[in-house]
């Protein structure tokens, strides 16, 4: 017979999901850092343009945003930073075409956002 109680187990349940969740939080910041030390020591990181796109819950208030993408301008970790100031964790993926992306594949709509030098005015 298990002599664990069920609140026990519960919350060791909790704390080995949390444990393994800021497992995967800090080998995505020691990624994210390794990316931006590898852009840096190229000399001026190159700029591209990236297509992001979002998933079928993601929503910017009541807009669905699950056939929208997004296109920004800058290094490959500026524009994922640019991600997270915009919408938090609520995207998907980052690619570097539309064709890549599938914009065309899944008629995906163009999410147009303010011009940078327009939000600093804000």
């Amino acid at each position: 017979m298990n002599d664990i109680a069920p609140d026990d187990a519960t919350a060791r349940g909790r704390a080995a999901r949390r444990r393994a969740l800021n497992r995967l939080a800090r080998e995505y910041h020691d990624r994210f850092h390794e990316i931006l030390r590898e852009e840096n020591s190229r000399g001026r990181p190159q700029e591209l343009e990236y297509i992001f796109t979002f998933g079928s819950a993601h929503n910017l208030g009541s807009i669905p945003l699950r056939d929208r993408f997004v296109r920004i301008c800058g290094t490959y970790m500026g524009a994922r930073l640019r991600m997270y100031e915009l919408f938090g964790r609520s995207w998907c993926a980052q690619y570097d075409s539309e064709a890549a992306a599938g914009v065309a594949e899944y008629q995906l709509t163009e999410l147009p956002l303010p011009a940078p030098e327009l939000e600093v005015a804000l």
